[in-house]
């Protein structure tokens, strides 16, 4: 399909129809006010759109691959199953967006883009370096794909995040109080330094995760695969870890005041002894544990 011309597009958005499905590939439309518009699987790769305005502007499969993004308000705008592929998305303002099942890869520049409120469930973001573009309050990231990302003292806190997938991702210093991380992907993800206070991970699969001195006060770590995983100098006051594989983890010097235990397997467990048997499940019985 041929690109449209710039006059042909601009006639297109003065009588706002036509607009959907159309190919805009290499366009500049910077600084225009696109707002409300139906641009629905539209090509617009490398397109030039800085500091536009697609406010509550119909976005559903656009090819955004390698397009300057830069400064685009897309509040409110529906961006589901987008391509930002290679995108620059630098101070972009997705507050409230519907990015659901976007795909984000590879994204140039992300610098300062916000997300408050934005759903990312199950969009991909896999190997992106958020350490400036991550606060995630009051967003939705059940099923996102977050794999070796770099989320360095992102916020997420309160966030639904049931089954998302962080494998390998760095969280180091991140703020997850209260957030709902059930059933997710939590392979050798980092956690160093993070406040995980109340956090839910309920059956998640954390091995080989590095908990080191993170703050679990009160977390609800049930039914967890922790086999391998790192919680060095990490508080676990009040913490549920009720049914949870910990063969192979390193405690040296954990904080387990409170913490619920029961039924919970220690094998080869490095930091802390078990009275009443040397490995195992803990029961009633058995239960009581003290630093070695």
């Amino acid at each position: 399909m041929k690109s449209l011309s710039k006059a042909k597009v601009l006639k297109l958005i003065e009588t706002r129809r036509g607009l959907a499905g159309q190919n805009m590939a290499l366009i500049d439309l910077s600084g225009l006010d696109l707002s409300h518009l139906n641009f629905e699987k539209t090509i617009l790769s490398e397109a030039t759109l800085t500091g536009a305005n697609l406010t509550s502007a119909n976005l559903k499969e656009v090819d955004f691959t390698g397009a300057d993004l830069k400064g685009v308000t897309f509040r409110l705008a529906s961006l589901r199953e987008a391509v930002f592929t290679g995108a620059n998305v630098l101070d972009a303002d997705f507050w409230g967006a519907d990015l659901s099942k976007a795909v984000m890869t590879g994204i140039l520049r992300i610098r300062q883009a916000k997300f408050d409120g934005a759903n990312l469930s199950g969009a991909n973001l896999s190997g992106l370096d958020l350490r400036e573009a991550a606060n995630l309050n009051q967003a939705r990231l059940d099923g996102v794909n977050l794999s070796q990302a770099i989320l360095v003292e992102a916020v997420f806190e309160n966030v639904p995040m049931t089954g998302a997938n962080l494998y390998g991702a760095d969280l180091t210093k991140v703020r997850m109080t209260h957030v709902k991380l059930g059933s997710a992907d939590l392979q050798e993800a980092i956690f160093k330094d993070a406040d995980l206070q109340s956090a839910y991970m309920n059956r998640s699969n954390a091995r080989n995760a590095d908990f080191s001195g993170a703050d679990l006060t009160g977390a609800d770590l049930q039914d967890m695969d922790l086999t391998g995983a790192k919680f060095v100098r990490a508080n676990l006051t009040s913490a549920n870890m009720r049914n949870s594989d910990l063969t192979n983890a390193d405690m040296r010097g954990v904080n387990l005041s409170g913490t619920v235990l029961y039924g919970a397997k220690f094998v080869n467990v490095r930091g802390v002894l078990i009275r009443g048997s040397d490995q195992g499940e803990i029961g009633s019985k058995d239960g009581e544990m003290r630093e070695s």
